[in-house]
This record gives structure tokens, sequence and C-alpha cells, in this order.
């Protein structure tokens, strides 16, 4: 049987977890990528290459922005599973005096 203990520290590592993939999110909001279409822009480069590479670009910031929200929405979990750790921890903790 899983003690009280034991759930409280897996819901502590869920809480770290849902940290860093905040973290993570943020470090990728910050990302240079967001910047390569104003420094690409057609008054830096023409032609069919520079066209080629601003639609590159605005994949890439489409595929980043899309990778920091499922990080957002696994913190959002993360926190979840935290919060029903500990409420089965208190459940297991007021269920203890009638099992001893």
């Amino acid at each position: 049987m899983t003690t009280p203990e034991q759930l409280r520290e897996a819901a502590r590592r869920a809480r770290a977890d849902a940290t860093e993939l905040r973290f993570f999110a943020t470090r990728l909001a910050r990302s240079h990528i967001h910047e390569l279409s104003r420094l690409s822009g057609d008054g830096i480069w023409l032609g069919p290459t520079a066209a080629a590479f601003q639609a590159e670009v605005t994949r890439s910031r489409h595929e980043v922005e899309a990778a920091i929200d499922d990080l957002h929405r696994m913190a959002v979990l993360r926190d979840a599973e935290a919060a029903d750790l500990d409420r089965a921890a208190t459940h297991a903790e007021a269920l203890a005096p009638m099992v001893g």
C-alpha cells in the first residue's frame, strides 16, 4: 500500500515537473526564432530563397508556439495530478487511525 508520505512525495515531484515545464515554455517563448521574420524581411534579402526562408521561419515559429502550448498544458496536468495525490494522502491519513 502506498503511504501518505509516498503520495506527498509524488505530489512534490509532480509540482516540480510542472515548474520545470513552465521554465522550458518560457525559454522557448524567448527564443530568437520570433525575431527571424523581422530580420529576414524583404528589405534585407530578396528572391525565391528569401521567400522560402521566410516560409520556413514562419512554419518553425508556429511549431515552437505549439510546443509552448503543449508544455503549458502538461504543466497544468502535472499540477492537477499533484492536487489529486495530496487529496489521496489526506484521505489515507484520515483512514490510518481506523486501520491501525
